[in-house]
């Protein structure tokens, strides 16, 4: 199989990432965590089936403990994606999830829980720690502002989620304002979430409305039915910039493969569905999950730990569809 690298060149069929066997991004990236074995094989699996980029949520926490050697760690996985024909879309800040963020002592995801010890970065301990944030990001940023590898910067994943509301504001600007000083080769976004969830929300209006100003690439997320990501598509297209959708499938919300997929297609909109490999974040379960027992449908990823595919109908679309060309 040729591994030539369509992310950038095609059209961008992607996933958000982290390998099964990592339950939040403190596990991804930890130097003694970190499994590129795991993370070659999966990259593998979806490649057969005509998947050519990762979204990746970068973590502050392991930046900071581990100054030295963290950056080789990235620098791994850019090669093992690139070499399975990737390109990647790391994410340098992220509101959701827990914000007292811990380097050790990470604890077991809770059993039938969706995604239970996902983490924030860089976390709440660091509101008002500009100097340090700023060193994180200016580091990463400028030793890959060249690199082919990299597909685009998501500098600040769900801006006020978790509650902040416009407590993320003056990170959200400064990330903008830190990326512009650095003579970046790739484009630069921060994603547009809350509009179909909380459309009262004055702070989130605002934060919003920052992001799309400031964004080269207008990026959304969306696990709605086919009609509202229709609706929100003719939204964001009033802006007048390029369109990518970073978050989206959610089979019990009828945000699927098989009726959402071709909407992304024909509006040549690249999209990132959340999961790959079923794992530790334990995404098949729903939002809310409250039984003790695996759902008869799962409401993210594609694949089963054992390589085989949860819903071979969805990867047979995807081939009929003849997204990226891997011939």
């Amino acid at each position: 199989m040729d591994k030539k690298n369509c992310g950038g060149k095609g059209f961008v069929l992607g996933a958000n990432f982290l390998p099964s066997t990592a339950a939040n991004p403190v596990e991804m990236w930890r130097k003694d965590l970190f499994d590129p074995d795991t993370i070659r094989k999966e990259l593998k699996l979806a490649a057969a089936w005509g998947y050519n980029s990762v979204r990746v949520f970068l973590s502050f926490a392991v930046w900071e403990r581990e100054r030295k050697t963290s950056l080789h760690t990235f620098d791994r996985f850019l090669q093992i994606a690139d070499e399975e024909g990737y390109t990647v879309m790391p994410v340098l800040f992220d509101d959701c999830g827990n914000g007292d963020v811990k380097y050790d002592g990470q604890t077991a995801p809770v059993p039938f829980t969706h995604n239970s010890v996902w983490c924030a970065c860089p976390g709440n301990a660091y509101d008002g720690s500009e100097k340090i944030v700023r060193e994180y990001a200016w580091e990463i940023l400028s030793r890959y502002a060249a690199d082919r590898r990299i597909y685009m910067w998501d500098l600040y994943n769900e801006p006020g989620n978790t509650g902040r509301g416009r407590k993320s504001e003056r990170l959200l600007l400064n990330a903008f304002a830190w990326a512009r000083e650095i003579p970046l080769t790739q484009p630069v976004t921060a994603g547009i979430w809350g509009y179909e969830i909380e459309p009262a929300n004055d702070a989130l209006r605002v934060l919003e409305k920052e992001s799309i100003e400031f964004s080269d690439v207008v990026s959304f997320h969306n696990y709605d039915t086919p009609e509202k990501l229709a609706e929100i598509i003719a939204k964001l297209e009033k802006y007048g910039k390029p369109l990518i959708c970073t978050e989206w499938m959610a089979r019990q919300r009828s945000s699927t493969i098989l009726d959402n997929l071709s909407i992304f297609k024909e509006k040549n909109i690249g999209c990132y569905q959340w999961g790959l490999v079923n794992g530790r974040t334990q995404t098949h379960y729903p939002w809310g999950w409250s039984e003790h027992a695996e759902p008869e449908v799962w409401f993210h990823d594609i694949f089963r730990k054992d390589g085989s595919p949860y819903d071979p109908k969805e990867l047979e679309y995807i081939k009929q569809l003849g997204l990226c060309d891997r011939s």
